[in-house]
């Protein structure tokens, strides 16, 4: 059956619009032109399009093979179908696809460079965002996307040179702040990172448990003991079932030699972590010794007659 160019155009055209409202019916209309009018590219890129909007990217990706089938060449339908493969965490052929389209435009660097942050290319993901960046200056998003990725790969001092020129660009900023602790803690330059936490904390008091028990490590090395305390039960007010911060709450009492303290937090640990933890236990017999050690009486050293 013959029919006319604008017939077809009509018919997708009425799928586009019921789409909006049912697209179940939609994707009815364009199966049945797909069997009128076998080999139409167009009929299956406008049902890739309605399954695509509505996330259901493998039958998406059925839809638009087949409309690659008469455009292999079709750089925009192979870089829809790359952004198919990355929604569906598939990086390894989400890249197979993006590596057809050619040019370097800022979305498919971003794409390129996720999907590589994601399978654990950091080096390439690496590549791609300082391209990206050197397209795109004005986003501070995109810089810690690449600080992050170089702390991956434990290159500190590009990641410090990288939060320099942000503060240049956009000022101090939290996050900024943060990732300058984090890199001035894994150097061990204690000082420096308690400071920047510091600075964020100002800026918006800090609640992810990473975040906190970092700035609480830093107060910890200068020896701001009771900020280090301050900080973790503030930790376990948001996460009352983390265990590292009630290990590291019980050392610092140990160390202050504040045993009721120490014996009330190692209880309350107990009461939600369990009597079984390895660590606790042997906090709660170090605990004990020294309260019995603090108990004893002094020995006389004279020698007896």
């Amino acid at each position: 059956m013959n029919t006319l160019p604008g017939e077809l155009k009509n018919i997708l055209l009425r799928a586009e619009v019921i789409g909006r409202k049912n697209w179940l019916h939609a994707v009815n209309i364009l199966e049945k032109a797909a069997e009128e009018y076998p080999g139409e590219s167009s009929v299956y890129l406008t049902l890739g399009d309605v399954y695509n909007r509505h996330r259901i990217f493998e039958q998406a990706i059925d839809a638009y093979q087949k409309s690659l089938i008469t455009n292999p060449k079709d750089e925009h339908l192979l870089f829809i179908i790359g952004n198919c493969y990355l929604s569906l965490s598939d990086y390894k052929m989400a890249l197979y696809y993006y590596d057809q389209v050619s040019g370097d435009g800022p979305e498919l660097n971003y794409n390129k460079a996720l999907a590589y942050a994601y399978s654990g290319d950091h080096e390439f993901s690496i590549h791609y965002l300082k391209i990206l960046i050197r397209q795109i200056s004005d986003n501070a998003n995109l810089f810690y996307f690449l600080v992050e990725e170089l702390l991956r790969l434990h290159k500190y001092g590009e990641g410090l040179d990288y939060l320099q020129e942000m503060e240049k660009r956009f000022g101090i900023q939290r996050y900024q702040q943060i990732l300058l602790g984090f890199i001035w803690s894994y150097k061990k330059i204690w000082l420096k990172s308690y400071f920047a936490f510091k600075k964020a904390d100002e800026l918006g008091p800090i609640t992810n448990p990473e975040h906190l028990h970092s700035f609480m490590q830093s107060a910890w090395q200068i020896g701001q003991l009771d900020k280090a305390i301050e900080l973790l039960l503030r930790g376990l007010e948001f996460n009352p079932r983390y265990g590292l911060f009630y290990e590291d709450l019980i050392r610092i009492y140990l160390q202050k030699r504040d045993y009721s303290n120490a014996d009330r937090a190692l209880s309350k640990a107990f009461r939600m972590l369990g009597n079984s933890d390895p660590l606790l236990l042997i906090l709660k017999d170090k605990l004990h010794k020294l309260q019995a050690d603090s108990e004893a009486p002094p020995q006389d050293d004279e020698p007896q007659t």
